[in-house]
């Protein structure tokens, strides 16, 4: 992940926020320009779940993402640990 960012930053595709909560990232202005690039089905159905995303959890407080988090983690584990298989993340 750690390289994807730096590729991102590095193409002025995100912005680096620090503050005094730590680091996030945000879109730039460039963000939307270089997604709109993309058109395959694939990708416009990845911007669509990204807006939908956005628009559910734009509302939460930091501590309420955290908890919807925390109390459903144990339902998506079994997701992450097949998506880790796959991409040969479990050993």
């Amino acid at each position: 992940m750690q390289k994807g960012l730096e590729l991102m930053y590095s193409k002025s595709l995100i912005n680096i926020i620090f503050d005094e909560k730590g680091i996030s990232y945000s879109a730039s202005e460039l963000t939307k320009p270089f997604l709109d690039l993309f058109e395959s089905t694939y990708s416009k159905k990845l911007q669509n779940n990204a807006l939908w995303v956005v628009g559910y959890f734009s509302g939460y407080s930091e501590e309420e993402m955290k908890f919807f988090i925390e109390r459903n983690i144990d339902n998506w584990g079994g997701e992450f640990m097949y998506e880790a298989f796959v991409r040969g993340g479990i050993e």
